[in-house]
């Protein structure tokens, strides 16, 4: 039974993931890549939790919660410069690439691009933020004021008649 519910909740994070290429910018888009950011980890881990490697994490889960928390620390923090500055979500994705880091767990070592799924997550976070209309306290603070590019273009293009 539980091979059924992996696969059905496969299925569900799959589909979140591939209506958040293909629908139109709006909520319905945020809110999938919310549902499949949140939950492509959690089936990872679940999906390894048995294994070798995640044997340290499961048995200290002191140190699992604050991974946890300091990457979702550090996604709001990129997610907040991105609404501040949405130029450089693509220049933080091609810096991420080459970044790899190294985990050793049950004798064996993997290379995970850590990195660049923080910059995933932080821009999927500025994303859903500005559709939902949350600004982040830095966002007011000059720069673009929160809008984003399409509103800063706006304010300066002249209206055509």
């Amino acid at each position: 039974m539980s091979h059924v519910l992996g696969g059905a909740a496969l299925l569900a994070v799959s589909a979140a993931a591939a209506a958040s290429i293909l629908l139109p910018a709006g909520r319905p888009r945020s809110a999938a890549m919310l549902f499949a950011v949140v939950c492509f980890p959690a089936l990872i881990l679940a999906d390894q939790w048995n294994s070798t490697q995640i044997t340290d994490l499961r048995n200290d889960p002191a140190r699992l919660v604050a991974l946890g928390v300091a990457a979702l620390a550090a996604a709001a923090l990129l997610a907040a410069a991105f609404r501040r500055w949405p130029a450089t979500l693509p220049l933080a994705i091609v810096f991420a690439l080459p970044f790899r880091i190294p985990l050793h767990a049950g004798g064996d070592t993997a290379n995970l691009l850590v990195p660049l799924y923080l910059v995933i997550g932080g821009g999927v976070l500025a994303t859903a933020a500005r559709t939902l209309g949350v600004s982040f306290p830095a966002s007011r603070a000059g720069g673009m004021g929160g809008g984003g590019v399409e509103d800063s273009s706006a304010r300066r293009a002249p209206l055509h008649r």
